[in-house]
């Protein structure tokens, strides 16, 4: 990935990319059914195309929606299996908020880290990733000549 976000020209990160992926997922008797998982959608009809049988999920489909995090029901069993039903409202006021497909689900990350620290109400998900690449391309974009 790195060859691909330093590459000279779009053509070359898309050249990457496309080898790549058809290596990973044609190119293997191995792997059956794989799944792509990040931020950016890939489309059926795009650079990628020399793949095939996609199936786009994202977080507005109602069908996996529990797989993002703890639905509430979830979330009241673990209070009460662990002992802390008393604090259902301090967790969902911390960590109740997404909405996946019409199915509201809490944060797992802090949900876990929330037991494990003694119910102790923090934001967990602050040190959970890092927009460095995202600043580093801000940079390249920004020192770039203009054409």
């Amino acid at each position: 990935m790195r060859h691909a976000r330093h590459a000279a020209t779009p053509s070359e990160a898309t050249g990457f990319l496309k080898r790549w992926l058809t290596g990973a997922l044609k190119g293997t008797v191995d792997l059956r059914p794989a799944a792509l998982t990040g931020v950016q959608r890939v489309g059926k009809e795009s650079i990628f195309s020399d793949l095939n049988s996609f199936v786009v999920d994202t977080a507005l489909n109602h069908e996996y929606a529990e797989a993002f995090g703890f639905t509430r029901p979830e979330v009241v069993e673990l209070l009460a299996r662990l002992g802390h039903s008393d604090k259902a409202a301090e967790l969902a006021e911390w960590y109740d908020g997404y909405d996946f497909g019409g199915e509201a689900v809490c944060n797992p990350w802090s949900v876990l880290n929330y037991f494990r620290q003694g119910c102790v109400a923090q934001p967990y998900w602050t040190n959970t990733s890092s927009n460095s690449v995202v600043k580093s391309m801000h940079a390249a974009v920004a020192c770039a000549p203009s054409s």
